[in-house]
């Protein structure tokens, strides 16, 4: 059956604005959700990993590290959620006849996210406000924190891959009514889909990695205070990051090979700004992976932040070339750039304002944190001997 005899139209209303920026804000609000979204899996596995090791021997660097990523994980989790809207809103209007059908066949896994998600995020104070800070549990806090953690980790990597399931199915229009005939119970997955596994993989080595990069930085934080445990983390977190890299290659090729062969044509050269963005990320990788390796040899700054901010346009990069994916597979059958387009400018300039005060706002109090926890050395000067 032809897919586009099925597929719903949009809804008969024209763009609020025009099509190229809708598309930036998309792929700069998901940019926005993965960094928390990222440090969320990524640190919980690491956390889990962590107190474990540590267990009962509190003043080790394993359990304090592990402490310290439980310890952030309940505001990491905030700004993801928060961040996340953004980027759903506008998928919703530029793809929503292709979101909600593919939401609709896998309605109940879908639905059930959100109370997966909630128990995680329940998880995480329970962690950071009874059981580290419990007096009860001082004997083998680590031990029993890390094995929370660790089902925390886990439904955090359910709800991941429940979003996998819905984006791969998203872009596969064909298996919309072949699931739907095979049972309208709504509780189908896209386990079939050959894209499905390499990209949650990636997805879910690339948090690990993130969450190395977030031990690195908590490194940075303590560079001025303890020295010896401050290289360790860069150490320990730049030896995550490094590995991480070295595996995505594989993973990278798996999944771009497992792509339509259209979609892997255009990105090998098909098609200028996917092209671009994959080669971009896969030179940024290189240069990730060499920082990164010096600074868990060395423990030098320099290098971390340099393997850090690499990463960081990585990820960028990567993004695009996830939104290209989706441009590639949908095309056939989703124009948005058909659709009319009346610029409700009151709102646009209203919606630009405030996103531009948040941004300034964020930055001023991320500033002001850092330094009120990080403040300069004084050096006191003896006071010069007057003689009268």
């Amino acid at each position: 059956m032809d897919p586009s005899t099925i597929i719903p139209n949009y809804q008969p209303l024209p763009l609020p604005a025009p099509l190229w920026l809708l598309q930036t804000l998309l792929v700069v609000g998901f940019f926005l959700h993965v960094i928390p979204m990222n440090m969320t899996l990524g640190g919980s596995i690491l956390s889990s990993l962590l107190l474990i090791k540590g267990g009962s021997d509190k003043t080790s660097y394993a359990f304090r590290a592990g402490k310290g990523l439980a310890s952030a994980l309940p505001i990491c989790i905030s700004f993801a959620i928060t961040q996340g809207i953004v980027p759903l809103l506008f998928l919703q209007l530029l793809y929503g006849p292709a979101y909600y059908t593919s939401s609709i066949v896998m309605a109940v896994p879908w639905i059930s996210l959100l109370g997966l998600l909630l128990i995680c995020y329940y998880g995480t104070y329970l962690i950071t406000y009874r059981v580290l800070h419990s007096n009860e549990h001082a004997g083998g806090s680590g031990i029993k924190a890390g094995a929370i953690m660790l089902l925390v980790a886990l439904g955090l990597g359910g709800i991941g891959f429940l979003f996998s399931n819905n984006m791969t199915l998203m872009l596969t229009p064909e298996k919309w009514v072949e699931l739907y005939k095979s049972s309208a119970s709504g509780l189908h997955l896209n386990l079939g889909e050959r894209q499905l596994w390499p990209r949650y993989l990636h997805f879910a080595l690339s948090a690990v990695a993130v969450g190395g990069l977030t031990l690195g930085a908590f490194g940075l934080y303590f560079s001025k205070r303890e020295q010896e445990y401050s290289t360790w983390l860069i150490k320990t977190g730049s030896r995550i990051v490094a590995g991480i890299t070295a595996l995505q290659v594989l993973v990278g090729f798996a999944f771009l090979f497992a792509l339509p062969s259209i979609a892997t044509k255009n990105f090998l050269g098909g098609e200028p700004i996917g092209s671009i963005s994959l080669a971009v990320s896969v030179v940024l990788s290189v240069v990730v992976l060499i920082a990164t390796t010096i600074a868990a040899i060395t423990g030098s700054n320099k290098a971390f932040v340099t393997g850090m901010l690499s990463t960081i346009v990585v990820i960028f990069t990567m993004i695009v070339t996830r939104h290209m994916l989706r441009v590639y597979s949908l095309h056939q059958h989703f124009q948005p750039d058909s659709l009319p387009v009346a610029v409700q400018w009151d709102i646009l300039i209203a919606f630009l304002v405030c996103a531009a005060g948040l941004i300034a706002y964020l930055t001023w109090l991320t500033r002001t944190v850092w330094g009120a926890f990080n403040p300069p050395e004084i050096t006191f000067q003896p006071k010069a001997e007057t003689t009268v």
